[in-house]
């Protein structure tokens, strides 16, 4: 179900992760930003190179890790998919399983609506529930 797949139409994820969280995330001494692969952090947004794979199916190929509060508030956007309404992570704790982060909910104006996953919670310490408005995904290049 979401297996990377290779080759595929060059674009770019933006995520415009929820501002509260990113504003926190940044006004904590040790916030740390850690990019990989051609990804970027603009401050307000996660720009993820990625291939189109299919309708509504995108690899991204960097990494953007956002963290605080000595690691305990991490945002761990690595293996990045998107399939099956969903934008899917490398399992935050090792393992060999995707790990759904956000659901995707198409715009009529383009882009897609996100709303945090049933099983993310855990990844923001429970202060967002599921379905909590996660902010504005883009595909540029599309």
């Amino acid at each position: 179900m979401t297996e990377v797949a290779s080759g595929g139409h060059p674009v770019v994820l933006e995520w415009h992760v929820r501002p509260s969280l990113l504003t926190y995330l940044q006004r904590m001494p040790d916030f740390v930003v850690v990019t990989e692969g051609g990804a970027e952090f603009t401050g307000d947004a996660v720009r993820l190179p990625a291939l189109q794979v299919g309708p509504d199916a995108f690899d991204a190929s960097g990494a953007v890790e956002l963290s605080g509060h000595a690691g305990a508030l991490t945002l761990p956007l690595r293996g990045v998919v998107v399939r099956d309404g969903a934008l899917w992570i490398d399992d935050p704790t090792g393992g060999d399983a995707r790990h759904r982060l956000v659901n995707l909910r198409a715009r009529p104006e383009g882009g897609h609506d996100t709303t945090l996953a049933a099983e993310s919670d855990i990844l923001f310490l429970y202060n967002y529930l599921p379905d909590t408005s996660f902010g504005e995904l883009l595909v540029l290049g599309a």
